[in-house]
């Protein structure tokens, strides 16, 4: 004759309770509760260097595009435009999330006519040449002026500072 074995319930702490009862220990959910705090946290972090880099390339953008502008209006008006250091700051204190975090190293080529530190535009489209290098946490741009005019933005990582 054979023997049937039946399993054995686990006996509830309460009296009179159910056998079993499912759901989560605290532990079980202090540990999901630590991997969704590190997730938001390091989310959190990449958000904000990412925001910076996004802001550094929208002001190198912006300062470009002033430099083109001068640079059409003295084409255009078929004389020379300068654009200097108060134009840079002005669009820096245009942005004030971003003007407390950068800096910036202004280095026109030397202007054998006058000793002006400002960026010259002549009529013909050419210019005296330079580097504004803007420069952040970790990051930095450089707007290159060529003596022909040409206007190109170059970036650099924490490595190349």
């Amino acid at each position: 004759m054979a023997h049937s074995v039946t399993p054995t319930r686990r006996r509830s702490r309460r009296a009179g309770g159910p056998a079993h009862q499912s759901g989560y220990t605290l532990f079980e959910l202090l540990v999901v509760l630590l991997i969704i705090t590190l997730a938001l946290s390091l989310s959190g972090f990449l958000y904000s260097r990412s925001n910076a880099s996004l802001q550094g390339q929208l002001i190198s953008k912006t300062v470009a595009s002033e430099l083109r502008k001068t640079r059409s209006i003295a084409i255009a008006d078929n004389g020379n435009r300068r654009w200097g250091q108060s134009d840079i700051a002005a669009l820096l204190n245009e942005n004030p999330g971003a003007s407390n975090k950068m800096s910036f190293i202004f280095a026109p080529n030397a202007n054998l006519l006058d000793n002006h530190n400002e960026f010259v535009f002549y009529a013909d489209g050419s210019a005296n040449g330079g580097v504004i290098t803007l420069v952040a946490p970790k990051r930095s741009w450089e707007i290159r002026i060529g003596l022909s005019g040409r206007i190109t933005i170059d970036e650099a990582g924490a490595e190349n500072i």
